[in-house]
């Protein structure tokens, strides 16, 4: 073998590897990359991987909803139903709601909107045992006269005089009591909630809280529509404060009034069973039609307070009577923001059932 076959031997590459010599580039090929189909991708992933084993939070456990009790609801002074009225815009799941009311139209507007309410009759004859033997109670709702306590009743007769309305008091505290004890006892949660006016003398609204047990906080209704309406209340609750905050823009009285009759003021005066009181301090009435003024409709008020329209008119009552009545009631709007946190001790109501509000 001559000098270059030598040379060409040694200078051989291995077998099976490509040699370009000394003065050659040499390219490396990227390595190929398959790409899959997506719809083959998901295919492939939800068979191969199914998530993460991530242990449960015990501070935050995961409860089903099917797992959580119907709700058993005894409001007291129970006037149009308010109480129910928040509970089905909640969304909250009623098993059972007794209500305790005297006053004949109430009971019909109660009737007519509600097919759910069992009726008890009056507070006063009102015995724990009668509800106890039926049963727990979750929630005990009320809010009794205010009339003779009210700062804008100078000769009322005052909290504990038993001849006068506002005495009812005591039998909230009463049944209150009674069934706080029976839930303590058997270990079940019970909530409750009590309101009455703002306009309340120092003495009384101390008298209320040392019986409630706490201090009340007060929510206006100007927070959530076009109607002012101080209140007060008492609960064991656990309020969010958040949720009493108003969302959104301020929503002005014109706003519910249609395409024909004109608001003069922006929110409408605290709405009482008296419907002088729209007055404003000028003597002017709220709204005007062609110039000419007028009261708010019932119908109005029903949508300031929370409440669906037509919600009074049964019975052929009276524009007056059906405003006296709205003029008792709790406003719907603020009610709801002060039980919007038992929704999660509660089963959810399936959609479709009840009352469309």
């Amino acid at each position: 073998m001559g000098r270059k076959g030598v040379r060409k031997m040694l200078n051989a590459p291995p077998k099976r590897h490509r040699h370009y010599g000394p003065t050659k580039i040499l390219r490396v090929r990227k390595a190929a990359v398959e790409v899959m189909d997506e719809s083959e991708n998901d295919a492939s992933s939800s068979s191969d991987f199914h998530g993460f084993d991530v242990p449960p939070d015990p501070r935050h456990p995961i409860i089903n909803d099917r797992d959580l009790p119907k709700a058993r609801v005894l409001s007291m002074f129970d006037g149009i139903g308010a109480g129910r009225v928040v509970l089905r815009r909640l969304n909250i799941a009623v098993e059972k709601y007794w209500s305790l009311e005297i006053d004949e139209n109430c009971i019909r507007v109660l009737r007519e909107n509600h097919s759910d309410i069992t009726h008890l009759g009056s507070v006063t004859d009102f015995q724990h045992g009668s509800v106890a033997n039926a049963g727990r109670i979750d929630i005990l709702l009320g809010g009794s006269p205010c009339g003779e306590i009210s700062l804008a009743n100078p000769f009322g007769k005052g909290l504990d005089d038993p001849t006068g309305q506002s005495y009812l008091f005591y039998d909230y505290v009463r049944v209150r009591n009674q069934l706080k004890a029976a839930a303590d006892a058997k270990g079940q949660r019970f909530f409750w909630l009590f309101e009455n006016t703002s306009h309340l003398k120092k003495e009384v609204q101390a008298t209320m809280s040392k019986e409630l047990g706490c201090e009340p906080f007060q929510v206006c209704a100007s927070r959530f529509s076009a109607t002012k309406r101080k209140r007060l209340f008492w609960s064991n609750i656990p309020v969010i404060y958040d949720s009493l905050e108003p969302q959104g823009r301020k929503i002005s009285l014109q706003e519910y009034l249609g395409l024909v009759r004109v608001a003069q003021v922006p929110l409408a005066k605290t709405i009482t069973t008296n419907r002088a009181g729209q007055k404003s301090s000028s003597g002017k009435l709220p709204v005007t039609y062609e110039g000419k003024e007028e009261y708010l409709f019932a119908r109005d008020i029903e949508l300031l307070l929370g409440f669906p329209a037509g919600y009074t008119d049964y019975g052929g009552m009276s524009n007056s009577t059906r405003t006296a009545l709205l003029g008792r009631s709790w406003s719907v709007d603020v009610v709801m923001a002060i039980l919007s946190p038992l929704k999660d001790f509660f089963r959810r109501e399936h959609q479709g059932r009840g009352l469309q509000l």
